[in-house]
């Protein structure tokens, strides 16, 4: 008897847990983390070639904690760029990676702005690659695709675990003028693919 009463304990006490923890998701509503490509540049090395592709790019984000109720702080953020073959979005080339210097804590409704350069040095890319390159450069454009990956936390409070986030600003499309190597970017929101953490 006294052991059916404490396992029928047990569970009351399970899903209350349960009940409060949906309810303070519902009263907090939280939000994963916003980035935006505020602007970008490109140089591209004019002699460039499938075994000796170069390139540096400068890019400024804003980075945005879009929750009301939550403080966002972030352990480390990942930028990566890859060129996206033809008009595909899928069947893509990696072209430079690199950890950026996380962002100061953001306070809740707060952003920041956060600048980098990211460089792909005597990288291979492959012939069709680089002549794709080379010829959008000649009319005038030429897309690449910026990736974000952040492990951020929230208050422990709240939740004690890290999350993962990917954000994609993609195509990012820079403009070049006649016998110009440097392409400038637009600013342009770029797309959360939600939190990873619970693959």
């Amino acid at each position: 008897m006294c052991i059916c009463i404490l396992f029928w304990l047990t569970i009351l006490a399970g899903v209350i847990w349960l009940v409060n923890l949906i309810v303070r998701d519902i009263a907090i509503n939280r939000e994963n983390p916003t980035f935006r490509l505020h602007s970008a540049t490109v140089s591209l090395l004019n002699n460039a070639s499938a075994s000796n592709f170069t390139a540096t790019w400068d890019v400024t984000l804003v980075a945005s904690n879009p929750n009301h109720k939550l403080e966002i702080y972030y352990d480390t953020i990942q930028a990566t760029i890859f060129y996206n073959r033809g008009n595909s979005h899928r069947v893509r080339v990696l072209l430079a990676t690199k950890p950026l210097p996380p962002p100061l804590a953001l306070r809740t409704r707060a952003e920041t702005t956060c600048s980098f350069r990211i460089e792909a040095a005597s990288a291979y890319i492959g012939d069709d690659v680089a002549k794709e390159i080379s010829e959008g450069r000649a009319r005038g454009m030429v897309r690449f695709k910026l990736t974000l990956l952040a492990i951020y936390k929230l208050p422990s409070w709240y939740w004690k675990d890290p999350k993962l986030f990917k954000a994609s600003c993609n195509p990012v499309e820079f403009g070049f003028s006649p016998d110009n190597w440097i392409g400038t970017a637009q600013s342009s929101q770029c797309k959360g693919d939600g939190d990873l953490s619970r693959l």
